[in-house]
């Protein structure tokens, strides 16, 4: 069986948008494709036991830290490069040159984490320069995942991301999430929103501010060191980068750690000389200077749950950097 295997982040619009780019040159082609959505917990499953029998294929790997290589991977990935599948690799995460080594033995590697987006980092690898839709969503990518947005539009589709993660939590095909790269690959013209998505819009900010009001009720400030850091809770309708700036907008703050409610820890930082991987490490996560993120547990946590992970917070962080207390 040949065709076009598309592994991407499903969590942001950029691993999204990074999807859609290679599905819209593969749809000109004609070649058969298969979309698989990953997000940063399904270490050691990114390459599933149903794709172990496919030959002379093309694998693309894309906006997924090369930490998900684990060993597990890597074997199921040596035995698909011994079936003749040519497996690229395109990131923009940070990554250790051992590990990029390791994989290059199974896989074509392209790293570099001076570029704003794995969406430009694919955008240039596929030569997409004359498809004006391409461009636009590449554009549209950097802006989102460098947290430097210069229009509206762009923060109105991270919104829109956000919703339908909230929307396909719990089933395992992530309808929405797939149909909005299909929307992406399959525009024509000029890059647009219909109206179902705007109105999507609409609703996902009125559910926004609702929220927004427990994650003021659940911050707490926390005396590290020579940082000033906040730490909120989220529920799960809120990305950690939404909930963070907003707090970094009212408190004064070096970090602001968001807690959310699916598990995850997410790190936002007050200056532009800090760095939020040095937050992040700390539990074991990393990411860029501007943004990191973090797995602070296996399962939900609830509202209740979050003030024993807030204290346990507050106890690394301080054994790391020294001094303080909870507010």
């Amino acid at each position: 069986m040949s065709l076009n295997l598309v592994i991407s982040h499903r969590g942001d619009f950029d691993g999204l948008a990074s999807a859609s780019l290679l599905i819209r040159r593969t749809l000109r082609e004609g070649s058969p494709f298969i979309l698989s959505l990953k997000n940063y917990e399904d270490v050691e499953k990114i390459i599933e036991s149903r794709f172990l029998e496919l030959e002379n294929s093309t694998i693309m790997i894309l906006d997924l830290p090369l930490r998900f290589g684990a060993e597990e991977e890597y074997e199921k990935l040596s035995i698909l490069s011994r079936k003749n599948n040519k497996i690229i690799w395109i990131d923009h995460h940070p990554a250790d040159e051992k590990e990029i080594n390791t994989m290059r033995n199974v896989a074509e590697v392209y790293i570099d984490s001076s570029k704003p987006s794995a969406t430009r980092m694919v955008y240039e690898y596929l030569e997409l320069k004359g498809d004006k839709v391409a461009s636009r969503i590449a554009e549209i990518a950097d802006q989102i995942d460098s947290w430097n947005f210069s229009e509206e539009m762009s923060y109105s589709i991270m919104e829109l991301v956000a919703f339908l993660k909230y929307l396909d939590n719990g089933h395992r095909l992530y309808p929405f999430l797939n149909s909005f790269v299909m929307y992406l690959a399959g525009l024509e013209g000029e890059f647009k929103l219909t109206e179902f998505y705007t109105k999507m819009i609409d609703e996902y900010r009125i559910l926004k501010k609702k929220a927004i009001e427990i994650v003021r009720e659940t911050f707490h400030l926390i005396a590290v060191g020579d940082y000033k850091i906040g730490v909120a809770w989220a529920p799960r309708i809120l990305t950690g980068s939404i909930a963070g700036e907003y707090l970094l907008q009212q408190e004064n703050l070096d970090y602001i750690i968001i807690v959310s409610e699916n598990g995850g820890g997410s790190v936002r930082r007050g200056r532009e000389d800090l760095d939020c991987r040095i937050i992040a490490e700390v539990f074991g996560g990393g990411g860029h200077p501007y943004a990191s993120g973090m797995r602070l547990s296996e399962k939900p946590i609830s509202r209740r749950e979050y003030e024993y992970i807030a204290r346990m917070i507050g106890t690394k962080l301080r054994d790391k950097f020294g001094g303080g207390s909870n507010e």
